[in-house]
């Protein structure tokens, strides 16, 4: 038997190298053009979606610690307004009328804001949205110009401290809207109102804005949908 001849394996050896290094070659390659990506390391979860910041109807949402916040122009000026709730999360309080609304809001010389004594706190935070956007520029509140009070409709019974009474008799009849030479100030006032038989909604009625929900919650939401109404943030 003639011994095996073992040079015959040296193409074969010679052929594997060089493939070999032809594809360490072009993995180099793949990876410094990005076209490679290392494999995902143990326990790796993908990347979360960015929920801090939100668009909406052109503007740029920001949530913070509580509530959001966004840049908004007003003649010509830039504010940072902040709110509570979300647009999306208060679109459902439908607004009947709203021009209307919005005409004898921006109109009036002052606005009252009227709740009743036992609604919660979180309904008198919900007030104070308003006021805070209504009012003149002052200790980095308001934007409109327009002096705004928010009061009570009456006072409750062992009730010492002081409190601003007012309630739809305070709002003045709209045929004065913008009438010349006129003798007082042309006063609007909105009334938060629980009425469980009708649907969440701010409307006006007999010269009053009325915001009306079902319960507490929805009157806590009300106050940033009459804001967003007001800076035309929700079309």
């Amino acid at each position: 038997m003639k011994p095996r001849n073992r040079n015959n394996k040296k193409p074969i050896i010679t052929i594997v190298i060089v493939l070999v290094i032809v594809a360490l070659f072009f993995l180099v390659m793949l990876k410094q053009l990005g076209l490679l990506k290392n494999p995902p390391e143990q326990n790796e979860t993908p990347p979360l979606k960015n929920e801090s910041i939100k668009e909406y109807n052109g503007f740029t949402f920001k949530k913070e610690l509580v509530g959001w916040s966004t840049l908004i122009d007003v003649a010509g000026q830039t504010y940072d307004l902040k709110t509570r709730f979300y647009p999306e999360d208060v679109e459902y309080i439908k607004i009947v009328n709203e021009t209307a609304i919005k005409d004898r809001i921006l109109s009036s010389d002052i606005v009252y804001i009227a709740i009743e004594p036992l609604m919660t706190s979180k309904v008198g935070l919900s007030a104070m949205e308003i006021a805070k956007v209504l009012n003149p520029r002052k200790n980095n509140t308001g934007i409109l110009g327009i002096p705004t009070l928010v009061g009570v409709t009456y006072i409750p019974p062992n009730y010492n401290g002081k409190a601003i009474i007012t309630d739809c008799t305070n709002a003045s009849d709209s045929s004065l809207l913008n009438k010349e030479n006129a003798t007082e100030p042309f006063a609007s006032v909105i009334r938060y109102k629980i009425n469980e038989s009708n649907n969440n909604s701010i409307y006006i009625k007999d010269n009053c804005i009325i915001i009306n929900g079902r319960n507490m919650t929805v009157l806590e939401e009300a106050g940033d949908r009459m804001v967003y109404s007001i800076l035309n943030v929700i079309p």
